[in-house]
């Protein structure tokens, strides 16, 4: 079991000490607010992520995933296409 579920917005991240490990938060969480942890990568495109949530049994609902679904996969594309010319 892990100590915090995946976002791709997380609110903690895991810092390594030796043998011990840490959790740590990244922004002020609220009272109640679930903490959160990034599984893997989270730069990379909305499918990749995608992929990477199957292969843990899983699918991602956090803010951005929800925001990214709602947009036409070829304007998630564009910024990519640029980068590479």
């Amino acid at each position: 079991a892990s100590m915090a579920n995946h976002s791709c917005v997380p609110n903690a991240l895991m810092v390594k000490l030796g043998e011990a490990s840490l959790l740590r938060a990244r922004r002020p969480i609220s009272a109640g607010e679930e903490v959160t942890i990034n599984y893997f990568d989270i730069l990379q495109p909305l499918a990749g992520r995608a992929r990477r949530c199957k292969h843990w049994d899983f699918t991602c609902d956090c803010p951005r995933c929800e925001a990214e679904q709602r947009v036409p996969a070829e304007e998630l594309q564009l910024p990519l296409l640029v980068l590479n010319q």
